[in-house]
């Protein structure tokens, strides 16, 4: 078989699975264009093997910016090696490469580490065969939006470069899974496997359900509820996240088992894989059903690429044309209103094309991994021993065409009874109690007041630290209905652990009230704390929110500050460079 005229290797930093998905996106082009390639994440390639660069060879990175502009833990030690200040500028001269990175506009520091990645690599003498591509959560149709674009741009420009490759593209890839049916019973426990590479790479671990109950009335148009696990298996600060690998209905699998792979979901086979990548339990006999309950992200929503692949099975010349739009850059707008904003499944999305029957090796492909949910802990290490909490709010809405639809983490969430388990593991988060005593402003709207709690509890058992100024400001619809741990606040401050707790109930009077009117109606107080070395900590909702509060601080600082609104803006960046303005938003 011949092989293109030049080699890729494809590295990639990430912290939630996303930017490893698009890594692998484009090693599977580079395949069908039967380009040789290397797929790693950054630190498991390292500063030594980047640097040992061959004349035929480019190198594309992807990289997600995590919190304030934090690069993902596996690509940590390559990043900081890249910083060297005794790296020449001629460095990397003989390196091609290209960018692509996956942020949120939503936070003010909008994909930071591709940007500088991208930069840092020029600065080393690197060229950039292809332009620097952003994709952006916010974009309709996500990350996507921005992604295939540049994918297809990206093999225009290597097709331009290398003539010879137009000719070399296969149908289709061998499949990478084999699947066996044996006989007999399934092993007692198929590990989950391990998250993330490199220093990122995790491990969940079992943890008991101590409780789950519900703390919003019933009549209350949303479902928020603490749930309780024991931590034995956990360590953590407050301000930590809790990883949290939810599970698909037993039941609704099963039925997708039966109806469209028309198998017994009780039946046992063996998988084999030949580049075996941890997203599937190899070796080990496991049941079609516990693949499809524990391994398989079969009721998310598919990309546009699935699409282009179902066309390939479909025997319906209708079928197979309606995919191929789907899939095509003209059909955008019709895939956005057909399986976006209506939040598809895999699994519907098969069942609506049943001419393209997909053999279950090459689905398990296609399906990406069941992805892990993070949650900021609620709970305090000292107040809650042996626990962890989390805040969790159950996520129910209507598509525009009235389907009802629950998130999978919320449905997994609110069926969980007192002695189920749950695999969880925590990391640090962008938000933690400061080393010495500092006056700090912590703004937590609706769920968003969960690190805040952890912090403040935490806070009141440390004595000997010494007294801090400490303003907590909450935001919610109702006191009666979404006031959480309403008590607990009255109590920190009674002890003296918080100097101020100031509510914003936005529905209880005429005229709506939210936590950025409140830290307008004490900006002498927000100022002097921003402008005496404090700390200003922000979490909630990835939305407005975040943007309408840094107006706010932004405002503050022009009257009490005195600056022009220029200053003030830069103002703000400087604190947040210095983590004196650190926002923690989903």
């Amino acid at each position: 078989m011949a092989l293109a005229p030049f080699a890729m290797t494809v590295l990639y930093g990430s912290q939630s699975g996303c930017a490893q998905d698009v890594a692998e996106r484009i090693a599977r082009h580079a395949r069908l264009w039967q380009v040789p390639v290397t797929l790693s994440c950054m630190d498991d390639f390292g500063m030594e093997r980047l640097e040992k660069i061959m004349a035929d060879h480019y190198h594309v990175f992807v990289a997600s910016t995590t919190g304030q502009g934090v690069a993902p833990d596996n690509m940590s030690r390559l990043w900081r090696s890249l910083l060297s200040k005794r790296l020449p500028s001629n460095h990397l001269e003989h390196m091609r490469f290209a960018v692509f990175g996956l942020g949120d506009s939503s936070y003010p520091i909008y994909n930071a580490v591709a940007r500088r990645l991208f930069q840092r690599l020029l600065d080393l003498g690197a060229v950039a065969f292809y332009p620097r591509g952003l994709g952006d959560d916010q974009h309709d149709l996500g990350y996507d939006g921005d992604f295939m674009p540049w994918m297809d741009g990206m093999w225009r420009r290597l097709r331009e470069l290398h003539p010879s490759l137009d000719a070399m593209r296969l149908d289709e890839l061998a499949p990478r899974y084999k699947v066996s049916l044996v006989d007999g019973v399934p092993d007692d426990h198929v590990p989950l496997g391990s998250f993330g590479q490199g220093v990122g790479r995790y491990i969940p671990l079992p943890a008991p359900v101590l409780d789950s109950r519900r703390i919003t009335p019933e009549d209350h148009f949303q479902d928020v509820r603490i749930v309780e696990l024991s931590a034995r298996h956990v360590r953590y600060t407050p301000g930590d996240i809790l990883i949290i690998h939810p599970r698909n209905s037993v039941e609704a699998a099963r039925q997708f088992i039966v109806d469209r792979i028309r198998m017994d979901p009780l039946t046992v086979v063996v998988i084999e894989c030949k580049d075996d990548d941890g997203k599937l339990p190899t070796g080990c006999k496991v049941t079609i059903l516990d693949l499809f309950v524990r391994f398989l992200d079969i009721f998310g929503t598919p990309r546009r690429h699935f699409f282009e692949f179902l066309a390939q099975f479909a025997t319906d010349d209708v079928e197979k044309e309606r995919l191929l739009e789907l899939s095509s850059p003209e059909g955008q707008a019709d895939l956005l209103a057909y399986n976006f904003r209506e939040r598809r499944t895999y699994a519907e999305v098969l069942n609506d094309f049943p001419s393209a029957q997909v053999p279950l090796a090459r689905l398990l492909e296609e399906v990406p991994r069941l992805a892990p949910r993070q949650f900021s802990i609620a709970s305090s290490p000292r107040a809650h021993p042996d626990r962890i909490q989390i805040l969790a709010a159950i996520v129910e809405f209507q598509t525009p065409y009235k389907r009802r639809r629950v998130g999978l983490c919320s449905h997994f969430l609110r069926t969980l009874k007192v002695g189920d388990s749950v695999d969880v593991w925590s990391r640090s988060g962008c938000l933690s109690i400061p080393p010495s005593p500092v006056p700090m402003i912590m703004v937590g709207p609706g769920t968003g007041i969960a690190p805040f709690r952890s912090m403040c509890n935490e806070l009141s058992f440390l004595h000997d630290r010494g007294p801090s100024e400490i303003r907590v400001y909450f935001g919610c619809r109702y006191k009666a209905n979404d006031f959480y741990f309403e008590f607990e606040w009255d109590q920190l401050l009674s002890r003296g652990t918080i100097t101020a707790f100031v509510p914003a109930f936005s529905r209880d009077q005429p005229n709506k009230v939210y936590v950025q009117d409140q830290l307008r109606e004490q900006g002498a107080d927000v100022w002097r704390i921003l402008s005496g070395g404090g700390v200003f900590y922000l979490a909630g909702s990835s939305n407005s929110m975040p943007k309408q509060v840094q107006d706010a601080i932004i405002d503050i600082c022009i009257e009490y500050g005195h600056m022009t609104d220029d200053d003030a803006r830069t103002f703000v960046r400087q604190l947040q460079r210095r983590g004196q303005y650190v926002i923690e938003t989903w």
